[in-house]
């Protein structure tokens, strides 16, 4: 594991590619690897595929599935926990995952992470681009 590295979750989903993105600057600026982890929510370990969308994610994101940390169980339990081994600079979450809209929180799996790891949470909300000039970054 690399100490000080900056962890990223993700749920192929946009606001994960937004993480990505923000952790990879943070990254740049520390001088420091990028830990990618995807959880799959299941109680016992197996073989794990992307399937076409999440490869298709992984490319875009110019990632290869070798480059993916796989952990099986609870998302925010399982980030934590490499987040615990690893001892990131940062962890780095997208506040909206793949389980939709949610007007009062700012998602589940980032909540409870936010809540209960022992590291710096940085949540990357859904309107995150760094391809935005700051000049935009107020207009929606």
């Amino acid at each position: 594991m690399d100490e000080g590295c900056v962890l990223v979750g993700t749920d192929f989903s946009p606001g994960a590619a937004a993480a990505l993105e923000e952790a990879r600057r943070l990254a740049a600026r520390l001088g420091c690897p990028v830990h990618v982890v995807h959880v799959v929510e299941s109680e016992a370990p197996q073989d794990w595929r992307p399937t076409g969308r999440e490869q298709g994610w992984l490319s875009e994101a110019e990632l290869d599935e070798a480059s993916l940390h796989v952990r099986f169980g609870a998302a925010w339990a399982e980030l934590a926990r490499y987040a615990d081994r690893c001892r990131p600079a940062m962890l780095v979450v997208g506040s909206h995952g793949a389980s939709g809209y949610q007007p009062v929180s700012v998602g589940t799996t980032a909540e409870r992470l936010t809540l209960n790891a022992r590291h710096s949470v940085l949540l990357v909300g859904p309107r995150h681009s760094a391809s935005r000039r700051p000049a935009e970054a107020g207009r929606s």
